[in-house]
């Protein structure tokens, strides 16, 4: 399980079609993202960032948890 959390940007991005071939999405609305997928790290950052600007790459946070998901247990990568 994948999670992006958009907490420390001004506005969250809206959720993209495109992204839904990503895998499962558990939680796409509101400031946290909760996705299940086979993509590596690298290309889940990759297509999710895409299209956030530059200056605000940095303020996206990704974390890892497993099934069943718990927020208190996510690692960051």
């Amino acid at each position: 399980i994948y999670i992006v959390d958009f907490s420390l940007l001004d506005r969250v991005p809206l959720f993209k079609d495109e992204f839904k071939v990503i895998g499962t999405w558990y939680s796409y609305s509101g400031k946290r993202w909760i996705c299940h997928t086979e993509l590596s790290t690298e290309q889940f950052k990759k297509m999710i960032t895409k299209n956030i600007d530059h200056k605000d790459l940095k303020k996206v946070k990704f974390y890892l948890d497993y099934l069943p998901f718990s927020i208190t247990n996510e690692i960051p990568f």
